[in-house]
């Protein structure tokens, strides 16, 4: 069965923001490994599902390209039944089906490049019909 896990990662070379992050919204950054001895060193923070979303709402009304991401990842976790990293809570049908569009539309907001619109899910449930055209 599919697991779906709302995720935020910050990724960046400068330890002065990554300390800024986890001083204030808590966490901590590990150091990744390295690609090649020519690249700057890298560090990824991370917070997952209602921490992630908590995170989201906060920063939310100063995105400007990733408003639309922010908003759907809210809403998958803040939207059904409680967010299981492991999946040990028995879903409804219903929610299986609003996790999965919530999938679907971040997945195809998450796409570069040219995106034709189009109908992600045909059987969207109520209320997220109009979501499910991107």
């Amino acid at each position: 069965a599919p697991r779906y896990v709302l995720s935020v990662v910050v990724v960046n070379t400068s330890v002065r923001i990554m300390n800024w992050l986890a001083d204030n919204f808590g966490g901590t950054f590990k150091e990744r490994k390295r690609v090649s001895s020519n690249h700057k060193i890298t560090y990824s923070w991370q917070f997952t599902n209602s921490k992630a979303a908590h995170l989201l709402a906060l920063i939310k009304p100063y995105l400007v390209e990733k408003f639309d991401r922010a908003a759907n990842a809210i809403d998958f976790v803040q939207g059904g039944d409680r967010v299981s990293p492991r999946g040990s809570i028995s879903l409804s049908e219903e929610e299986k089906a609003r996790r999965e569009t919530h999938y679907q539309v971040g997945k195809m907001l998450n796409q570069s490049g040219i995106v034709q619109p189009q109908r992600l899910n045909s059987e969207a449930p109520v209320g997220l019909q109009d979501d499910a055209i991107v």
